[in-house]
């Protein structure tokens, strides 16, 4: 699954869920934001989006993992 943001209606940012092994939860794999609309709550949004989108379709469990170099 894709989510888009869009601005003036140009995509600005994005995220994406990976189903899990065929049960009812998603990893959060991806999320660009353009680098010139960095640091404008933009990511900010798309994850409080991802959040009430894994809650509201009552996913088990919502995974994210993190890189220290990112």
């Amino acid at each position: 699954m894709y989510f888009f943001t869009k601005l003036n209606d140009s995509i600005v940012g994005t995220y994406a869920l990976m189903p899990l092994n065929n049960e009812p939860s998603f990893e959060l794999t991806k999320m660009p934001v353009l680098p010139n609309l960095r640091g404008q709550k933009i990511e900010q949004h798309l994850l409080v989006h991802c959040i009430q989108y894994a809650k509201t379709n009552t996913f088990d469990r919502l995974l994210l993992y993190s890189d220290t170099k990112l």
